[in-house]
């Protein structure tokens, strides 16, 4: 009986794990819906588009080969990354304002590229490790509009968070419960956030040499 769970169990993390994949923008402007799959593809450049809309366990990339213009987002984004900085062109969430889910963000990189957040939440999910990397920012437009910044986990390690010199709207680290990992802010020198807030985080770090401008409230709950 147990042998027969495990290996219903096997199959179906297997099942998953080849659901994954690899999401690559083509063809420059267009719309990040649901449903038009004429701009992925497997691989870098559209060679092997179409493809399906990137969904759930998929890693996504906007690259130098993704062509320019604007992405419009309209649709509800729950991917396991978005990486995006060899990308030429904007990528936009604030026409429609959509909530985004990720494990991990990248932003950095030279790419001549512009990120409209919207005033939708963007809830960053990883347990470790870098988080949200915008360590470079050469070439790069952020607008934060009024979107809050999520670092919701159970996390099983320190976190890092690279906003690098750019200004953020919400930005809110929350653990379900007291954890004793610290959440780790780095960046090129200075950068503003709007409105800070902890609740059951028992440690920040912050580098040295650094400059973090709060135009509005810090609160540290718990």
């Amino acid at each position: 009986m147990l042998r027969n769970f495990l290996v219903a169990l096997l199959l179906l993390l297997s099942a998953v794990s080849a659901d994954a994949a690899a999401r690559f923008w083509v063809g420059g402007t267009g719309t990040w819906d649901a449903s038009d799959q004429t701009h992925w593809s497997s691989t870098t450049g559209p060679g092997n588009a179409p493809q399906t809309v990137p969904g759930v366990g998929d890693t996504v990339t906007f690259d130098a080969n993704s062509g320019g213009g604007t992405v419009t987002v309209n649709a509800t984004i729950n991917v396991t990354s978005i990486t995006m900085g060899a990308f030429g062109g904007t990528l936009d969430f604030s026409a429609n304002d959509n909530n985004v889910t990720v494990s991990t963000f990248s932003g950095t990189g030279t790419g001549t590229r512009t990120l409209n957040m919207g005033d939708g939440t963007w809830t960053v999910t990883a347990v470790t490790g870098t988080v949200w990397d915008n360590g470079t920012t050469t070439n790069e437009t952020l607008n934060a509009n009024a979107s809050t910044l999520l670092f919701s986990a159970v996390p099983t390690g320190n976190r890092t968070i690279n906003l690098g010199a750019k200004t953020y709207n919400n930005v809110t680290v929350t653990n379900a419960a007291m954890q004793p990992f610290s959440i780790d802010f780095v960046n090129g020198g200075a950068w503003t956030i709007a409105n800070l807030t902890f609740t059951n985080v028992q440690q920040s770090r912050w580098p040295n040499s650094t400059t973090l401008t709060i135009t509005g409230s810090f609160v540290w709950n718990g």
